[in-house]
């Protein structure tokens, strides 16, 4: 049952969301893909609850919520599902304008997290982090961090801010610690990415500092540079449900 979970499923939902047959298969088939990506949601609602992070399907979780993926981009243009409803307190976290690539089906699948207690569920995973001096922080804090990586354009980045800004801060607290290595330099690219799609300036500042910073695009500088307000951290209790 392990291996099912941690190999042989993250293996089989990265060929169907990034295989470019995607493009050729039937509306019957695309429709069953969507549905078992619903249930991976489920299986991750529940897994999410407990330690210690559980790396791989994460991982697997940021690719199904990437808006670039062979599966997204098919399905870019698709209203939400008129049969899936969700009654979520923290609704404002999906961006309800975002353009003519409505991302409908995406969107679906991260109100179905939401719905589960993802959101507060992944700060709990923050918490445990800081308090187990694990020995794969950098791997955690990562694949934490990556699941709202690629998916910004759907997104509200107040709300994602408001969230998300502590855990972030806690990560770069973590950098700052540590020795360079390649794991902490994949974590420090993480939250790079996420601070400058998400506009999160004070911490982008932070981030130039370390030693990792050499090879920081110039867009950032300029975009940081540019700013001069900063990003106040406030607490927010996140309280979701599922309508049934």
């Amino acid at each position: 049952c392990k291996r099912f979970i941690e190999n042989i499923l993250p293996d089989a939902l990265y060929k169907l969301q990034t295989t470019k047959s995607v493009f050729s298969w039937s509306r019957e088939v695309q429709c069953g893909i969507f549905e078992m990506l619903e249930l991976f949601i489920d299986l991750i609602g529940t897994r999410l609850r407990y330690p210690p992070v559980p790396i791989k399907l994460l991982d697997t979780l940021a690719l199904t919520f990437d808006t670039t993926t062979a599966f997204s981009q098919k399905h870019k243009h698709e209203p939400l599902p008129l049969r899936r409803v969700y009654t979520l307190k923290d609704e404002f976290f999906l961006r309800e304008n975002i353009g003519n690539e409505t991302f409908g089906w995406l969107r679906s699948l991260i109100q179905r997290f939401i719905a589960q207690n993802g959101l507060q569920n992944i700060r709990l995973q923050f918490e445990y982090i800081d308090s187990s001096n694990s020995t794969k922080a950098a791997m955690e804090y990562n694949t934490l961090l990556k699941i709202f990586s690629k998916c910004n354009l759907c997104i509200d980045a107040h709300r994602f801010h408001l969230i998300f800004t502590r855990p972030i801060r806690q990560a770069i607290q973590y950098l700052q610690t540590q020795t360079t290595s390649n794991e902490l330099k994949e974590l420090y690219e993480t939250l790079i990415d996420i601070c400058y799609k998400y506009e999160i300036r004070d911490e982008i500042s932070k981030l130039r500092t370390l030693p990792y910073s050499s090879n920081v695009d110039e867009t950032l500088s300029t975009f940081v540079d540019s700013c001069s307000e900063t990003t106040p951290l406030i607490e927010v209790n996140i309280e979701i449900q599922k309508k049934k």
